[in-house]
This record gives C-alpha cells, structure tokens and sequence, in this order.
C-alpha cells in the first residue's frame, strides 16, 4: 500500500474499499478533502487498493509528497506472510528521487505468529539497504501483558538487526499504554481513532510524562515542523540520527577502581581518573540515540581474563567489583551507521601515556604487558570529515601487544603441579629421576582475530597414545610417566604460528626439538620424559636453539610388536607379555576365559590393531572384535581363538599363534585368522603365545592347530526295527514311551587314527562279546531286550579322546555317565533300555554330567525312585537307614527298608503297618526300640516300623531313645512338632499315626490302631482304648 504524504508527515489514513479504485490523478492534488484529512491543508494523500488499483507514480512523484511504503503483512487464509509486490520498486524510486519515505508492515501480537511474521519480514529487508525507519502497525490493538511482550521482542529483533524501528497505532491505544511499556529510543506513530484524523510521529523516548494525544488534539493547530516522521526521522535519504546537519551526541562514562562510576563525558572528552591514575575497569556508552547504541560493537582485553567477547552500546563492556583494570578496547560501528560514520578512540596507560589514535575497531591500549588504562577519549564523526585533532601521543602505536605464547606445567612424580613456564623455559625437573606425569598448557595472549589453540597427545606407560585433546595431557594419582609427546595449533592460529616442544628423557637427557604435531621423546623403551620445553614462533621462523641436546634425535621407537594378557578362571586378568611369550597357565587345570591383545609401537605411518574371535563353551564362535574375544565373569572357557590384523600393518606382517589345550597340550601354530584349538571337545584353553612376524622373515612351523571332534553315529532298533540314525549327543531310541531297545550300533569319523567298539547285555542272554563299529550290538528282533552297554575306543582315538555313554532304563529315567569301556545300565534287574546318548570329549576333561550310578547289578543297589513325601517331611527310600557312627551297643538296631526301589505311597503304609503287626506280642519297656520279641515303648514301636520304609528320622533313632532323657516322649516331640503332616481325627485313613497326651499309636482303619502299652506290649485295640486322641499326622502324605 502506497500513500503520499504531506511534509510535515499529516497521514489521512483510506480504507481498504472499491472508494478508491476510481481515485484519478486530480485526487492527488494538495487540498484537503473533508472525507479523508484533518484542517491542516498542507498535504494530500493517495492509497492503492489490494483489488484493481495501480497508483499512477509519475503522479504521485510529481507532487512532491513524502511516501510511506507497506512491506507486507500476515495473510490468515494462506497462513504466511505475504509481501507487496511493489514496495521495493516504490522503495528504490523514493531513493533514487530523493524523495523522502518510511516503510510500515502490518503486525499482528499473536505469539504463535510473531516469529513467522518477523521471518517474513526480514526475508523481505535482505534484499535491499533499507536507509529508512521501519513501522509495525498493529493488526490487533489490544494490550496485555502476553501481546506487549510478543511487540517488544519483535522491536528487540529487528533493532538488534541495526533497524530504526516504531509502531503505528491509533491515539487511543497509546492513550492506554501502561508507563515504560516500550524502551527509549522507540519511534511512535499515533492515528487517530477512526483512521481519519491525522497521524504523528515523535520519539516516545522523549516524552516521558507527556501525553500521548495527536500534537493536532490541542485546539487544531497546525502540526510542529519537526512532528512528522519524515521531518523527525527522515532527511533526505536516511533517518536523521544519520543528518550531515549537526554532530551526533555520543556521550560515555567508566567506572575506575576504588572510584566507581565517574561522571558522563561527551564526545572527545577524557573518560577517567588520570590526576589519581585509578584504572579503568569498564566503560559504559550514554546516548538517547537507539541506532548508535544498536551500532556499537565494544570489545575489552581485561587483566587476567584477556579479551571478552564483543558488547553492543546498551551494555556494559569491562568489569566492576573485580578490581580488574581494563589494558586494551576495541570499538567499531555495524549496519547503516558504519557506512556513514567513523568512531575514533585513543587511551592513556599507565607508564606509558597517551597513546596514538585508533579508529573502527582497531585496537587500543597493550595486552601481554600488565598496564592497566587510565583514561579514554572517544570521538563520533561523519565519514568524510578528518581525523580528530588531538594532543601528541606518547607513542605513535594505539597498541602494543607481547606475542602470543604458550604456557604450560608439570604434574611430576612426588611433587605435584609445579609452576607454570612458557617461552621455552623448562617445566619439571633434570636430574632427580621424577617422571612428567602430565602436562597442562594454553595459548596465550592471541588477539582476538586470532582464533585456535593448543593440542596435545601424550604417550603414557601401560596405555600408549592417548589422543588429541586441549588443556592437559597425561594422567595424574595413577603414577604412569608420560614417555613421548606431541603438540600442534588449531584455528587460524596454525597459520600464524609454529609450535616447538622437546622433552628431557630419563638415561637420554635434552632431546632434540619437534614441531606441529610430530613425536618428541621415546616409544618401547620404558623411558620417563621428566621435562618439557615448549615455544611459540612465528610461522616458518627461526627454531629454538639445540645447542645443549643431548642427541639430535626428537624421537625414537622401538619396533612394532604385541602385547597381550588372558583372564584365566580363579586368578583373573594376567599381567602382559609380548612377543611369543605365554600368557595363562599349563599343568594347572585352570581355562583361559577372555584374552586382550594390542599392536605396540605403531610409527606414524603404520596403522591397524589386532582382531579377535573365540569360541566359547556354551556359546560357540564369537563375532570379531577389535582387541579383545571371550567373555568374563560368566565362568565360561574359551575353546578356540582366531587372530588377524587389519588395516595397512596386515600387508607387512603376519600373525603366528598357538593354544595349549586341556587334554592336548600345545597344539600346532597358525597365522592371519586360522583356527586354534578344538571344538565339540569342551576342552578349555589354558595358555595361548602369539608372535608378530615380518613378512618374508623366518617363521613358526605351522601345525595342527585346530582339533575338532570326531563325528559319530549311533542307530537303535526297538523290536527289529531300527530307529533314525543320530549324531553323538543326541539321543537314540524313545524315552517315557516303555519301548525297549533289542539292538544298536555304532560308527566314528575323525582324522585321527582309531575306531570305537562295543557290546551288550542281553534279557535272558546276558554279555556278547564286542563287535566293531558298523555292526549290530544286541539282537535286533529277537526280543531279547538290552539292558546293559559297554563302549570303548580304539587306537589314537583312545590316547586323545574319551567316550561318554549314559542308558535310559524302564522305572528310573537317566543313570549317569558311564566312560572308556565301563558299564552303563543294570543286569540282575530286570530293567530294559530305552535309549542311549554317546558323546566324544578331549582325554581328560570332565564328564558331560554326573558319574555316580551308571550302572546297577542288583535290585537292592537301584536308586530310589517310588512315592515322595513332599519337601520339609521325612522321606522314604529303599535304602536301609544307617545310624550315626555314634550309635553303639544293643540300642542300636534297625528295621531294614522292605519298600522296592519305586514303591507307591500304598506300598509303604503297607510296609509301615506290616511291620507293627510283626511286633505284637513284643513286651513293653521304656525308652526301648528293639527287634521283635525284644521290647519297644509306643514312639519306639513307631519309629522301627518307619524304619522299614527307609525314613531316615535323623536326631530321633533307638540309641538317642535310649539314652536321651528330653527323647523319652518322642510322641509328643513330634505332635508339638509337626513332625508328621497334621490331620484331624475325623479325617484319620489307614497309615496315619495317633496322639494322645504322653502317647503315640499307628491307626489301622475301621477305628483301630497297634500300640506298645505298659504291662500289656504290642497289641490291636481300638482308637479310644488308651484315652481320647489329642491330634494325628500323616508320615505318608496323600
């Protein structure tokens, strides 16, 4: 939108509407219209409709009007910003005609739409030089708190942008503004309600207290010449603050030690305390100017923090309240100010004087020579003018600086940080043997177009090169001398400057000087670097002297090698070796479970590292990795280990290795990824050696590295008929099916000499003789079950390897692992096989499970396998109950178990009971528990009749009965005990025990019961004959 405006700037304001489309040239004329101006004839206004209307610019150009030019504005509907396609052909017109302009955008206060729109507006301004203020009118004329912080961020962004900027509004919202809402310096457009009256701009920085009415709403008169913003803020082709009539007014004041802030001082005037020479600590800029505040770019070089970074003129630049003076400043103009105006400076040091004059962010002042500044003088002037007329200067420089420099210190054995050096002087010590072990450095003193520092890397005993990094290399508390170093520049720096360093080497002395980034010491040899001296020079100058080295040589390394530890089961990680030397151990039994392994000694031009897989018990072969294979503490052992290296190392170097194996001892050597070891053979590694060899150079005999396991095969047949062939470890035959197997037969593949053969025990036949692999054990189809195996290997295959055999066998499941020819299975039992399991290990290693019942020949020495009482009650077994070997004498008899080896819970009561009618008849004494025909009491008669189920009662048995006064009642021991499953009286069965107060009884059913009673013995009765029962319990848990 286009509107053509008076000279003193008195803004008719035309609606948006179809008025205008028809508005002729002859409307553009000077004289007022009742419908569209104020009283004040002095100007005309013309607008350009959004519709249809083109404005005529040759007409509006001639009439001499000032223009204000609408950038753009949000569009709801699209939601984006939308520009006007012709502002910057009116913008560049105005320019070129010296006509004078402003330029407004329409502005909403919606927070979700204040960034989106100053977007869109600065993305408009990039492409010309706006010479002009910028005006947001505002779309939404509320006020809250929200909105006038979504318009002074807005007037923030774009003034930080270095924008002249305002806000157009109607009367009545300045009228309502609260006080101090918008900052100093903030330009104001007020129209008046109805947008027919006519607008002013004036600062609202210098108004304070004023009101915020249109100049015209006192009594109609005539605007003031200086009202209007093209009069207040525009001149020709820029804003007036940029007038070539009249010097700006640039005023400043610093704040000066033990003094404070001093008062202000215009332009060319001395800011300070020079008849005291109090230093300057911060300067701070005073002026109602906004554009100069927003134009400044201040930057101080503080005592003992160097140079901060760049402040504009609305802050402060410096410090106050740390008694640290100012040594140099830096003040230069950005945006449209720079192009128009110069800044010079100059500043009074102490013990030096005034120095020369320095102009547009030169520098002023020294750094480097701790003198403090003790007064300022600051001139502002147009472009074209000379430099200011001042006093002779003490020295013709506006700086002086020291150069630049590291600093550096010395973490050293027994002694802690030392001192800090720089510029070659030595830190740590020569002549004490104390190792550097580590070493802090910076770079000092860059000016600030100096950009970079100072890394550095070191090579520390037990780790080797750390990395580049800034600030400190090395470690400390960990006792690790640093051996070699190396040191270079980042940043433009690099460019400017060379760094040289050199260390002082234990048994070597002063070595020769390295730079930019080369090694300085030694690498290989075990040698401590106890001093270090390092120098800035500028690039490509002279180096340091190197008079007193003790050799030429910056640095020296021995060969590349390797070095590498084991973690072995129940010691942990070993130390290092290297070179062919073993790491683990032999003849020990003790696995190797992980191992670390690592090139040494890389030169600068060599690169690699070493990988490493293993194979892993209970895992298999592991993924590659760099440096490291096996697990730990998961108790579990590597099997087998492949190494290679990689990157360019590999094309000059091969990798030799070879295991010591449980049950094998050292096995052959292998190189560059082979396999070492065995696997299948769970046979752990225990010791490993691995040699770097240059190529081409005499090398290990390579051998056999790798032992696998043999490959068997194993065939059943149940009732002729044979069942699929399996692999050693799987099972052959059927189990929980009570099929019995009448035959097998057996084959084995290895590279190792050997073969396997076997035999069976037959139902009704008893052992044949062995057969070899390939034939049939048994009597496949002749109904002669198998019952019992014997398996065994031959030739190397024995000398290198066991074989593990187990048997499944009707009524008990899975006896344990039989070996080398043993028996596994029963014979005199009358217990088929069901099925078989083969494994193959290493000679030696251990078993692929428990050992102990592999075999049985008799019924009475079969496990246990019938009816259980549940956990926590006392259990019963075919086994006969054997006492303490405390037990002694007469009282120490037993009731043999009577119950088979898979007894059901019926048979033991029937057991239980059978045993107590045994006894009638049998006398009673106190605290007895005999044999029949003997004498038992009622807990005596109880437990030798638990005794012939196998229930082993432990504390409670004939001696302790005996002798034992607190087990003379073992009746109630266990009635308070719960020794037995309680169960009411009501819910007795047969089997169950019976208490009464001081008595026990084993109840029959049908309301009897057998007990051992005084004068009368054992005998049958019924259940209230001894009185009237207390509780029951169940030894026989149902």
């Amino acid at each position: 939108m286009l509107i053509a405006i008076g000279t003193s700037f008195s803004i008719p304001q035309v609606g948006y509407s179809e008025d205008v489309e028809g508005l002729a040239a002859e409307d553009l004329s000077t004289e007022p219209s009742s419908s569209n101006t104020c009283e004040d004839p002095a100007f005309a206004a013309a607008s350009e409709s959004r519709v249809a209307y083109e404005l005529n610019y040759q007409d509006v150009f001639a009439s001499e009007k000032g223009l204000a030019i609408r950038l753009g504005g949000w569009d709801p509907a699209a939601q984006t910003f939308v520009v006007d396609s012709t502002w910057t052909k009116t913008l560049e017109r105005a320019q070129s005609d010296g006509r004078r302009h402003v330029v407004y955008c329409d502005f909403f206060t919606d927070v979700s739409l204040a960034q989106s729109q100053i977007d869109g507006m600065l993305r408009a301004l990039s492409s010309t030089t706006l010479d002009c203020p910028l005006f947001l009118s505002l779309s939404d004329e509320a006020h809250t708190s929200q909105q006038l912080s979504v318009l002074t961020s807005a007037l923030d962004n774009f003034q930080e942008q270095g924008y002249l900027v305002g806000v157009m509004a109607r009367s009545s919202w300045w009228e309502d503004l609260p006080d101090n809402s918008l900052a100093n310096g903030v330009l104001v457009w007020s129209e008046q309600d109805g947008y027919s009256d006519i607008p002013h701009i004036k600062d609202y920085g210098g108004i304070e207290g004023e009101s915020s009415e249109s100049a015209l709403d006192s009594d109609g008169e005539d605007l003031p010449s200086d009202s209007g913003p093209f009069d207040s803020a525009v001149e020709g082709d820029v804003p007036s603050s940029l007038s070539t009539e009249g010097s700006l007014q640039l005023g400043f004041r610093v704040h000066c030690s033990n003094v404070g802030w001093m008062d202000p001082v215009g332009s060319g005037d001395i800011g300070g305390d020079l008849e005291r020479e109090h230093p300057v600590e911060a300067i701070e800029f005073d002026t109602s100017d906004q554009l100069i505040k927003n134009s400044l770019r201040i930057t101080t070089h503080v005592a003992e923090k160097g140079w901060a970074s760049a402040v504009t003129g609305e802050q402060m630049a410096g410090s106050t309240g740390q008694s640290l003076p100012m040594q140099a400043i830096s003040i230069e103009l950005a945006g449209n100010l720079a192009s128009t105006h110069d800044v010079y400076y100059r500043v009074f040091v102490d013990g030096v004087g005034w120095m020369g004059l320095a102009k547009n962010g030169e520098y002023a002042g020294t750094q480097g020579k701790a003198k403090s500044i003790l007064g300022i003088q600051v001139f502002l002037q147009e472009s074209d003018d000379a430099a200011p007329v001042v006093s002779a200067p003490a020295v013709d420089e506006a700086f002086q600086c020291v150069p630049a420099a590291v600093s550096y210190a010395a973490h050293v054995t027994n002694l802690g940080w030392l001192a800090t050096a720089s510029n070659g002087a030595t830190a740590g010590t020569v002549g004490k043997a104390l190792s550097l072990q580590a070493i802090s450095f910076k770079l000092a003193q860059l000016l600030p177009n100096e950009s970079g520092a100072i890394e550095g890397d070191a090579h520390v005993s037990e780790i080797g090169w750390q990395g580049w990094r800034t600030g400190q290399i090395g470690t400390t508390g960990r006792n690790l001398p640093i051996e070699a170093v190396r040191f270079r520049l980042s940043g433009n720096a690099s460019d400017v400057y060379d760094v040289y360093y050199r260390l002082h080497v234990s048994d070597i002395g002063w070595m020769g000087w390295a730079k930019n980034g080369e090694p300085a010491g030694t690498q290989g040899y075990a040698k401590s670097a106890e001093a270090i001296q390092l120098v800035l020079v500028q690039k490509d100058g002279r180096a340091p002297d190197s008079s007193d080295s003790a050799t030429e040589d910056a640095f020296r390394k021995k060969p590349l090698g390797i070095s590498y530890q084991a973690h072995v089961s129940n010691i942990g990680w070993t130390g290092y070796v290297s070179d062919g030397n073993t790491v683990g151990t032999t003849g020990r039994a003790l696995p190797m479970e992980a191992v670390k392994a690592s090139l040494t000694n890389l030169g600068e031009d060599e690169e690699g590292c070493i990988r490493l897989s293993a194979h892993v018990s209970e895992i298999g072969w592991m993924d590659w990795a760099t440096g490291t294979a096996g697990t730990t503490g998961q108790h579990k052992s590597m099997e087998a280990i492949k190494a290679k290296l990689d990157g360019n190392i590999a094309t000059h170097y091969d990798l030799y290795y070879r295991v010591h194996c449980a049950g094998f001892g050292w096995l052959g050597w292998t190189k560059n990824g082979g396999e070492a070891g065995t696997s299948g053979l769970s046979c752990p590694i225990e010791a490993l050696q691995i040699r770097l060899v240059k190529k081409g150079a005499p090398a290990p005999n390579e051998g056999t590295a790798f032992i696998s396991a043999p490959v068997g095969l194993i065939s059943a047949s149940i009732a002729g008929s044979w069942q699929p062939t399996v692999t050693f470890g799987a099972v052959a035959g059927t189990t929980g099916q009570g099929r019995s197997l009448d035959g097998f037969k057996l084959s084995i593949d290895s590279a190792v000499d050997g073969s396997v053969s076997y035999r069976a025990h037959c139902a009704n036949i008893g052992w044949q003789n062995y057969v070899e692999e390939g034939s049939v054990a048994g009597g496949a189809g002749s109904g002669n079950a198998l019952q019992a195996i014997q398996i065994s290997l031959t030739g190397d295959l024995s000398k290198l390897f066991d074989i593990w055999y187990r048997v499944h066998v009707d009524d008990i499941g899975w006896l344990a692992w039989a070996s080398n020819g043993m028996t596994a299975g029963t014979t005199s039992c009358a217990l088929n096989i069901q099925a078989i399991q083969v494994v193959v290990r290493a000679k030696g290693s251990s078993a692929p499970g428990a050992t102990s019942g592999s075999s049985y020949v008799n019924k009475a020495a079969l496990p246990y396998v019938g009816f259980q009482n549940p956990s926590g009650y006392p259990q019963v077994s075919n086994k006969t109950v054997k006492l303490p070997s405390y037990c002694h004498g007469e009282f120490t008899y037993v009731t043999p178990s009577r119950i088979p080896f898979n007894a059901t819970r019926q048979q033991c009561v029937e057991a239980f009971i059978g045993r107590a009618v045994e006894y009638l008849g049998t006398r009673y004494i106190e605290p007895y528990s005999t044999a029949p025909g003997g004498a038992v009491d009622c807990s005596g008669l109880v437990l030798q009749c638990l005794y012939a189920t196998g229930m082993d009662m432990g504390w409670y048995n004939p001696y302790n009965h005996r002798w034992l006064p607190e087990q003379t009642y073992n009746s109630m021991n266990w009635y308070r005990n719960n020794t037995f499953k309680p169960v009411s009286v009501s819910n007795m069965i047969r089997g169950d025990v019976v208490y009464y107060s001081g008595h026990i009884a084993i109840y029959l059913g049908n309301g009897q019961i057998i007990d051992s009673w005084p004068r009368i013995g054992v005998t049958i009765r019924s259940l209230y004959a001894p009185g009237t029962p207390i509780g029951a319990g169940r030894p026989y848990v149902s």
